[in-house]
């Protein structure tokens, strides 16, 4: 990192590099964003689900939340589907505006 940088700024051009699309094989990481923060999202009901069969299977007890700290994760949703919601709309922001900029860069180089 060049001294004249500051951290904040460093890091931001790291995320515009991750968001910016030069190449084909760059949409793949676009993807692989997207697919990171709908798991972010959905995390509790995965959580949930597979702790809950696994109670299941070792206690042979149905789980709900009234009887298993799996039944009660689900309620975690409230909290990750908002930030979800937030990270997919920072991240579409990144990448529509690193692609504008590319678009951009390569029509003045012409």
């Amino acid at each position: 990192m060049p001294p004249s940088k500051s951290i904040l700024q460093h890091w931001t051009d790291r995320i515009r590099i991750y968001g910016h699309i030069s190449k084909p094989l760059h949409f793949i990481k676009i993807i692989v964003g997207y697919c990171i923060i709908i798991f972010i999202a959905l995390s509790p009901v995965f959580i949930s689900y597979l702790g809950g069969t696994i109670e299941h299977a070792i206690t042979d007890k149905q789980v709900n939340e009234g009887n298993s700290i799996f039944g009660a994760i689900f309620w975690f949703m409230f909290y990750t589907i908002p930030f979800g919601i937030v990270l997919f709309f920072i991240w579409t922001s990144i990448v529509l505006k690193s692609t504008i900029n590319y678009f951009k860069s390569k029509t003045t180089n012409l």
